[in-house]
């Protein structure tokens, strides 16, 4: 991990506020159900919004903040649009996060079972 900088360069600002606006993509739990499913194959609005039991509104809503990121992108077949994950990278980075989660979660558990405390 790097330092924690003084000023910084407009190189470290700008990565910053992509960092920011990475981390606010992947803060939703509606986004990270939509990714869930995307990294399986590519989906319409509807499709998802089926396999996920949101309404149209709502998938498109997270769609358009994942788009605006890159993260995901959409293609015209016919009269439907196919959403399908563009970056790879997010996915693995919200993965990670996930898996240290998980293993938070286990250690816990395992702390709160061999103490006898629940709470």
């Amino acid at each position: 991990m790097r330092a924690v900088r003084q000023g910084g360069t407009d190189m470290d600002l700008r990565i910053d506020r992509m960092h920011a606006e990475f981390c606010k993509a992947a803060a939703n739990p509606v986004r990270l159900q939509i990714l869930t499913v995307l990294a399986q194959t590519p989906r319409s609005v509807g499709s998802l919004a089926k396999a996920l039991g949101l309404s149209m509104p709502t998938v498109s809503k997270n769609l358009k903040v994942l788009r605006e990121q890159d993260v995901v992108s959409g293609k015209r077949h016919g009269n439907v649009i196919l959403y399908r994950i563009e970056d790879r990278e997010f996915l693995r980075a919200v993965a990670l996060i996930r898996k240290s989660l998980l293993h938070r979660l286990r250690t816990k558990g395992k702390l709160l079972t061999s103490s006898g405390t629940h709470g």
